[in-house]
C-alpha cells in the first residue's frame, strides 16, 4: 500500500518559491477523488506528517492545506505546526459566528490562515483582520472586479495569491495590481509524491 500526495508550487514576484499547495490523491491519477472533504483533510494530514514528513513534502518551505468546515470547527489537528502550514478555509465553508471564533483563536495561536477561491463577498470581511493570504481564482473573474475589491480590502495586511495564472501577460498585471504570491500552470503544474503506507 502506498499513500499519494501531490503538491503544486506557489511562487513569489520574483519567481522564487514561496511554499507548496498540497492535494490528497488516493492512487496515481492526479486529480482529485470522489470522497468527502473531511476524509480527504484527514487523510493527506495523515500522509503529510506521519508518512512522507513535513520537510520532505515542502522542501521547508510553507504547507499550504485545504481544511472543511468539521475539520476546523470539531476535529482540528492539534499537531500541526503554526510555522510550517497555512490552514486554507474552502470557499464551501459557510461564514458563520463559530467560524469566525476559530479564526480568532487559531490566529492567536499564531496560525496563518487563508481564504482559498475567495469570492469577494463582503460576509467575509470581519474575517479579515485574523487572514493572513487571500487566494484569488483569477480565471473567475476580471481585472477590473479584482481591482475593485483590493482597493476595498487594502488596509489590511494580506498577502495576495493569484491562483490557475496561466499567461505571462496575466502574470504582470496581477503583480501590476499588487499581487505577491502566483499559483498555476503557467508556472507548474501539481507534482505526485508516492511513499509506502505504514500498516
Amino acid at each position: 500500500m502506498y499513500g499519494y500526495v501531490a503538491r503544486q508550487p506557489i511562487f513569489a514576484a520574483d519567481k522564487t518559491l514561496y511554499g507548496y499547495e498540497l492535494l490528497f490523491r488516493n492512487g496515481e491519477v492526479n486529480s482529485f477523488p470522489n470522497i468527502d472533504a473531511d476524509e480527504a483533510t484527514s487523510k493527506l494530514l495523515m500522509q503529510h506528517h506521519l508518512l512522507l514528513g513535513v520537510e520532505n513534502i515542502t522542501a521547508n518551505k510553507l504547507a499550504f492545506i485545504n481544511f472543511s468546515a468539521d475539520t476546523l470547527l470539531y476535529r482540528f489537528p492539534a499537531f500541526i505546526n503554526p510555522a510550517s502550514t497555512v490552514i486554507e478555509i474552502l470557499e464551501t465553508v459557510p461564514a458563520t459566528p463559530e467560524l469566525l471564533a476559530v479564526c480568532q483563536s487559531l490566529h492567536s495561536q499564531g496560525y496563518k490562515l487563508a481564504l482559498d477561491d475567495h469570492d469577494f463577498d463582503p460576509k467575509w470581511d470581519e474575517f479579515l483582520p485574523y487572514i493572513s493570504y487571500i487566494k484569488v481564482d483569477v480565471l473567475q473573474f476580471n481585472i477590473l472586479q479584482i481591482s475593485r475589491y483590493l482597493r476595498r480590502i487594502a488596509k489590511y495586511p494580506l498577502l495576495l495569491l493569484a491562483e490557475k495564472v496561466e499567461t505571462a501577460e496575466q502574470f504582470e498585471k496581477l503583480k501590476m495590481l499588487g499581487f505577491h504570491l502566483f499559483q498555476g500552470y503557467l508556472f507548474a503544474r501539481p507534482e505526485m509524491l508516492k511513499q509506502k503506507q505504514l500498516s
